[in-house]
């Protein structure tokens, strides 16, 4: 056993801090993935949100709390939407899981023209067309 796993198994605090620092590093690449995607950088994000280049890279290197508001506002600058699922911890290693967050693209999507499906390295989160919705 390793000092990550040794550390895993000390305490239930631990265990949930690992489980939110997962969450927040698998959204923060997955925005980071479709910026790139893009070509765009986080003063191009930003100018799309109204806000600072500065907010921006706070919230992508995870020292600002991004709130469900802000990461919706981020996919609508970014002509996508969040869809979030929950699974259960018990029947599936969360890790290796097929993906609680998706980020979904609304119609056209720039330079990456029809985008079937993106998938991140991690498995959690993934593109796909979105129905029903218009790009701006």
């Amino acid at each position: 056993m390793n000092s990550s796993d040794q550390w895993l198994e000390e305490s239930e605090d631990n265990r949930k801090v690992y489980a939110q620092e997962g969450l927040i590093l698998d959204v923060t690449e997955s925005i980071w993935g479709v910026l790139e995607k893009r070509g765009w950088n986080k003063k191009t994000l930003a100018d799309a949100l109204g806000t600072s280049r500065a907010h921006v890279t706070q919230l992508l290197d995870g020292s600002r709390n991004m709130t469900l508001r802000t990461l919706s506002d981020i996919a609508f600058s970014l002509h996508m939407r969040v869809n979030v699922r929950l699974c259960d911890e018990s029947a599936t290693n969360a890790w290796e899981d097929a993906g609680p967050l998706t980020i979904i693209r609304q119609q056209s999507f720039g330079p990456l023209g029809d985008v079937q499906s993106i998938t991140a390295a991690n498995d959690w989160v993934s593109l796909s067309p979105a129905e029903g919705r218009k790009s701006a």
